[in-house]
């Protein structure tokens, strides 16, 4: 597994505050009688990312939170997962587009 830097540390949780503070700001926006929910992420999942997946610079945690949504769909969509992909096969965009393209 390679190692993290205290830099790419700090830009991964900077950038996963971003995505926290723009989720939380989205969910503040629901009108007055609807309900909105998003994921937050916290120390934890970081720690995860780097530990499980290896993940240490803001593209490549983008391209995980991508692929664990194409792997979702899929699944739901074929009915097997698609255990034949890594999250590191593509970038988020490219994920993005396999989702567009199921």
């Amino acid at each position: 597994m390679k190692e993290i830097s205290l830099t790419q540390h700090v830009e991964l949780r900077a950038h996963i505050e971003k995505l926290n503070e723009k989720a939380k700001a989205w969910m503040r926006a629901s009108p007055s009688n609807g309900f909105r929910m998003a994921a937050l992420y916290d120390e934890k999942d970081i720690e995860d990312a780097e530990k499980y997946h290896g993940v240490t610079t803001p593209a490549e945690f983008d391209a995980l939170l991508a692929w664990n949504d194409f792997y979702d769909l899929y699944k739901d969509k074929h009915g097997i997962k698609p255990r034949w992909t890594k999250w590191s096969d593509n970038d988020a965009a490219g994920w993005e587009l396999e989702i567009r393209n199921l």
